[in-house]
C-alpha cells in the first residue's frame, strides 16, 4: 500500500489517495467476503500456484450465488477469468 499525491498547481488542487496493489494482498483473506467484488477482485491477489484453479473455481461459485444481474456476473467473471 501507498500514498500517492497528484498536484496540479495550475489549479491549486492536491489530490491524495492510498493505492492498493491486488497482487500484494491475500487471496484467502478476501474470497470468503459478503462482498460481490471481494470473490472477483481475489482473483488477481497473490496465492500459490498450486491453489490457482480451486481459488478461481470457488471465486465463480461465489459470484453465482449472489444476486446480481447478468451483465455484472458477467463482467465479474471475466475478471476471475484474467
Amino acid at each position: 500500500m501507498s500514498v500517492i499525491r497528484n498536484l496540479d498547481l495550475a489549479r491549486g488542487l492536491t489530490f491524495e489517495y492510498t493505492a492498493i496493489a491486488l497482487p500484494d494482498l491475500s487471496a484467502e483473506d478476501y474470497i470468503d467476503r459478503d462482498n460481490v467484488l471481494a470473490p472477483a477482485l481475489s482473483a488477481l491477489m497473490r496465492s500459490n500456484e498450486a491453489d490457482r484453479v480451486t481459488r478461481k473455481l470457488k471465486a465463480y461459485e461465489r459470484l453465482a450465488g449472489f444476486r446480481i444481474d447478468e451483465a455484472k456476473r458477467s463482467l465479474l467473471f471475466n475478471v476471475v477469468n484474467q
